[in-house]
């Protein structure tokens, strides 16, 4: 449910293009005959808090390349505008200047559709001043054409900046700005940004590789299908990336962290002050997580890697081992099937690992605060061993159908150390019950159906 409610939160939407053209043959830029409304057009910083670059209308193929001045004595942007006609009714075109709320607004008005022969391409070259002190709102907004933004960009921040496109990609050498918002579809996202505020990037059926690194950004929210995720996502209150049928590899660090993925590999590093959520299906899990609370889920594939939590692990898949380098936390629960189970716990309050047709194989330390840790492990049709820190004091139960039940202190020989701590109430083949020390108010359960079930105390 709150996994739900955070992308609820970020629920967003885009200025609408028209329905993009019918283009039935591949439209070069530069290609036909040049439109006489093409030319420069100037905006003055003085009379302006923000430009607006908009289409209105089709475009079978386009370019716009944001760039920034280097002559700080320039005190006005330019739109370098030029449209290139093939068998397109040149009256059809115009193009509109407006002011609303202090925002220069630039728009190309084209037909909305093109048919067999016909082209219609543009090229925009939008130079920024080289300060602007007022800057409020920077647009592009224009379907079917590759987005380019220089590095130098970076220098000149916004209060917001929203680029969008269609059927194309987008290129970022540099943005600052509080709000930033990237969209396009069928086409991929990369590049470094600085958003001081909020972060929204979307595509369809391509890939986002994103460096957003700024100290103080609250929200980051990424989403694209089909397509992979990669980068650096550093947020104070959370970051969200979802994808499908494509691995995310990233690294990311939020108050909140969560990532979704369908049918694809999640990889890379993680770091959650309150709760980390990786989530996907059918593919794999392999990454390195420090979080308050950490839920790993997949199904029909692995489990494994570093998962170091204040509080709650839980890690669940199905028909896959779960290999566990190293896992703290006051409470890890393991659950998987037809598959092994191992690695290396320490906890303060609770283990629970749960596997089927496989075997359990695993080391358990407890903190120093651990009052009365409960530690059970269960399988059928496999061992299931635990070695657990000789500091626990409590009772054990072990038992086995058809295997060999075994509880001694030392995981080597029974004769390397002193087993007098170690009291049977039920000391048979099978099966073994007891206490360990005399004070502790511990619980260990261990068990398994046709193999043998094994405690160590170590």
């Amino acid at each position: 449910m709150a996994r739900r409610a955070f992308f609820r939160f970020f629920h967003f939407s885009f200025i609408k293009f028209n329905p993009d053209p019918v283009v039935v043959r591949r439209c070069y830029l530069d290609e036909g005959t040049l439109w006489e409304g093409s030319g420069s057009f100037d905006f003055d910083t003085a009379n302006y808090t923000g430009v607006s670059v908009l289409l209105e209308g089709g475009l079978s193929n386009g370019h716009v390349s944001i760039l920034r001045t280097n002559d700080p004595a320039v005190t006005t942007g330019t739109i370098h505008l030029s449209v290139y006609s093939l068998n397109v009714d040149l009256s059809t075109l115009s193009i509109n200047q407006t002011s609303l709320s202090g925002v220069y607004h630039h728009t190309l008005v084209t037909p909305g559709k093109f048919y067999w022969g016909q082209c219609l391409v543009a090229r925009w070259t939008i130079v920024l001043p080289y300060a602007w002190d007022n800057a409020t709102k920077f647009v592009a907004s224009v379907g079917n054409s590759a987005i380019e933004v220089a590095q130098v960009v970076e220098d000149l921040e916004f209060d917001s900046a929203e680029l969008q496109t269609t059927n194309s990609g987008v290129d970022i050498g540099g943005l600052s700005a509080g709000a930033i918002t990237i969209q396009s579809t069928n086409g991929a996202i990369r590049g470094r940004v600085s958003p001081g505020k909020n972060l929204v990037v979307s595509t369809s059926n391509a890939g986002i590789e994103l460096e957003s690194l700024r100290g103080g950004t609250e929200w980051i929210v990424v989403h694209t299908t089909n397509g992979h995720i990669v980068g650096t996502y550093v947020a104070v209150e959370g970051v969200a990336l979802a994808t499908t049928n494509a691995p995310i590899e990233a690294r990311a660090e939020a108050g909140v962290l969560d990532l979704a993925a369908t049918n694809a590999h999640i990889l890379g590093e993680y770091h959650a002050d309150m709760v980390a959520s990786l989530w996907t299906s059918n593919a794999p899990v392999e990454a390195e997580v420090e979080a308050g609370d950490i839920t790993i889920k997949t199904s029909n594939a692995r489990i494994a890697g570093r998962f170091l939590a204040k509080r709650r692990i839980d890690i669940s898949t199905s028909n896959a081992p779960i290999d566990i380098t190293e896992g703290n936390g006051e409470e890890v629960l393991l659950r998987t099937s037809n598959a092994r189970i191992a690695g290396e716990f320490v906890v303060g309050k609770r283990f629970d690992a749960q596997t089927s047709n496989d075997p359990i194989d695993v080391r358990v330390g407890l903190k120093e605060e651990a009052q009365a840790p409960e530690v059970k492990a269960t399988t059928s049709y496999g061992r299931t061993q635990v070695i657990l820190s000789d500091t626990f004091s409590g009772r054990f139960d072990v038992s086995t159908t058809y295997g060999r039940a075994t509880v001694q202190n030392c995981a080597n020989s029974a004769e390397d150390c002193d087993q007098t701590d170690i009291v049977f109430e039920k000391n048979a083949r099978t099966s073994k019950s007891g206490t360990k020390g005399s004070e502790g108010q511990g619980l260990v359960f261990l068990r398994s159906r046709s193999g043998d079930a094994r405690l160590f105390f170590d």
